[in-house]
C-alpha cells in the first residue's frame, strides 16, 4: 500500500515537473511565432511603401533605367496575378489566395512550436507577399509591379514587384527544405532501420 502510493506520488511529481516546462516554453513559443509574424508584417510595409513611391512618381507605362538593358524601373498595372498571369479571373485573384493566406497564418500560430524554422520562414515570405498583392487588389483593383530585369537578351521577362520576390523565394525555400532537409531526414532514417535489420 505505501510502496503503491509512493508510486503514484512520483508519477504526480513528474507529470507537475513536465507542466512546468511546458509553461516555461510557452512564452518562447508565442515570441517566436510574433517574430514570424513580424517578418511577413515587414514584408508587407515594404512592399506597399515602395509601390505607393512608383504609383505617386511614375505614370503607367513610365520606365526609368538603373542599369541601361539590365534593370529599369517600369510602373505597370498588373490586372493578374504574379508575373500577369489570370487577368481578370477575381475568384482566382483575391479570393483563393485570401483563403489560402489565412489558413497558412493560422498554421503559423498552431505549428510554430513544431515546424523547422526553414518551413516557418517560408510561410512567413510567401504570406508577406501574397497579402501584399491581395491589398493592391482588394483597394484598387490592379497590382502595381515596377522591376523590369532585361538582363537576357531574348527573354521578355514579365514586370514583377517585391511581393512577387518573397513569394518566389518562400516557395523556393519550401522546396529546398523538402529535398536537403526532410529528405536527407528520410533517408538518415531508413539507414538507420537497415543497419538495425543487419545487426
Amino acid at each position: 500500500m505505501i510502496k503503491s502510493k509512493s508510486i503514484d506520488k512520483e508519477k504526480t511529481d513528474r507529470k507537475k515537473t513536465e507542466d512546468m516546462k511546458e509553461g516555461a516554453l510557452s512564452p518562447r513559443f508565442s515570441i517566436r511565432v510574433i517574430l514570424y509574424y513580424l517578418v511577413a508584417a515587414v514584408i508587407i510595409a515594404v512592399d506597399q511603401a515602395v509601390k505607393r513611391v512608383v504609383a505617386s512618381n511614375m505614370y503607367p507605362g513610365q520606365s526609368i533605367p538603373l542599369i541601361n538593358d539590365a534593370l529599369h524601373i517600369t510602373y505597370v498595372r498588373n490586372q493578374g496575378a504574379a508575373f500577369s498571369m489570370w487577368q481578370q479571373q477575381w475568384v482566382i485573384l483575391i479570393v483563393l489566395p485570401a483563403v489560402v493566406l489565412i489558413a497558412a497564418l493560422v498554421l503559423i500560430c498552431i505549428k510554430g512550436k513544431t515546424w523547422h524554422p526553414c518551413i516557418l520562414l517560408s510561410v512567413s515570405f510567401i504570406c508577406g507577399g501574397g497579402i501584399g498583392n491581395v491589398v493592391d487588389r482588394i483597394s484598387q483593383g490592379y497590382v502595381v509591379d515596377f522591376l523590369d530585369c532585361r538582363f537576357i537578351p531574348f527573354m521578355d521577362f514579365p514586370v514583377f514587384n517585391i511581393a512577387d520576390i518573397f513569394v518566389c523565394v518562400g516557395c523556393g525555400l519550401l522546396l529546398f527544405y523538402v529535398i536537403f532537409v526532410d529528405g536527407k531526414k528520410e533517408d538518415t532514417a531508413k539507414e538507420k532501420k537497415s543497419g538495425e535489420h543487419r545487426d
